[in-house]
């Protein structure tokens, strides 16, 4: 009896389905969630219009460094982690920007919020991680601007009949 010959040649593609069914289940359990795992704050139900969003994203972080096409994630400027009065991105051993992403297409929006690293080594500078205690600052602002701006909103000024 020959146990892997041509008589049993099912029985060798059984066990080859049983390695990738495994690995079918491995990838599956263990590194899909893992994909799925956001850094940074995500603020949800924003129910404020597009315009209101931007404008409360500019009060909180200034000008901004890169917008997308879509006008939906904004980087801003470089900054310190302390308060510097003349801070110079190019000379600094740390910076930090900002990266806002405004997800969904239409109301109530999401705002996910990242504050990233980098640091210089040698004349390149590279990411170093994100800073998740101040993507909660940042978003705790936010937060506040969005809320004033929903005090001082004029109704009649954000109606567009078309």
């Amino acid at each position: 009896m020959q146990l892997w010959g041509k008589k049993n040649s099912s029985i060798r593609g059984l066990f080859f389905l049983k390695r990738v069914n495994f690995n079918i289940l491995y990838i599956i359990l263990f590194i899909w969630p893992l994909s799925s795992c956001v850094t940074g704050l995500k603020i949800e139900e924003v129910n404020q219009s597009l315009e209101e969003i931007r404008g409360a994203i500019k009060d909180v972080s200034g000008d901004f460094k890169k917008m997308s096409a879509n006008k939906k994630i904004y980087e801003s400027i470089y900054f310190s982690r302390k308060p510097v009065k003349n801070f110079d991105p190019l000379l600094a051993n740390e910076r930090l920007y900002a990266r806002f992403s405004i997800l969904g297409d239409r109301r109530p929006y999401s705002i996910l919020i990242e504050v990233i690293a980098e640091e210089k080594q040698g004349n390149t500078y590279k990411v170093t991680g994100n800073q998740e205690d101040l993507a909660e600052k940042l978003g705790e602002d936010l937060k506040r601007a969005l809320s004033k701006s929903r005090e001082d909103r004029n109704a009649i000024d954000s109606f567009r009949a078309f």
